[in-house]
């Protein structure tokens, strides 16, 4: 008797829960629930309230971490922060520049003609 095993592709429609999670409390943070400097609710209550294992609330909180909107003080607890602020990209600060400079050139030139004018030219 010979057997055939057949790969079946699983689309994954939902994003792990972990993010879930993650995205859940990003959303509270976002709306107020918990402001910067505020407790989020224990490992414990994360747990029962998402019904995941202590590892899955690890990794969401871990999520929130790398982006900088919390914190964990070891015996204490997860505090919410304010998120740090977006650095501009290469090309913000290229055009920033460009802006810069023509405004320069539009004061030059605005001093120069204001010069003319007061000449009488």
């Amino acid at each position: 008797m010979t057997r055939t095993l057949y790969a079946v592709h699983m689309a994954r429609e939902d994003p792990p829960r972990y993010r879930q999670i993650a995205g859940d409390l990003r959303a509270r943070m976002e709306s107020g629930e918990y402001p910067p400097d505020s407790r989020l609710p224990s490992k414990t209550e994360m747990m029962a309230r998402y019904g995941v294992a202590l590892a899955t609330v690890n990794r969401a909180i871990d999520e929130l971490r790398k982006l900088g909107l919390v914190e964990t003080v070891h015996g204490v607890g997860t505090f919410a922060r304010k998120p740090r602020e977006a650095e501009p990209s290469p090309e913000y600060r290229e055009l920033a520049a460009e802006i810069r400079l023509l405004t320069e050139r539009m004061d030059t030139a605005e001093t120069w003609i204001a010069e003319q004018e007061h000449r009488g030219r």
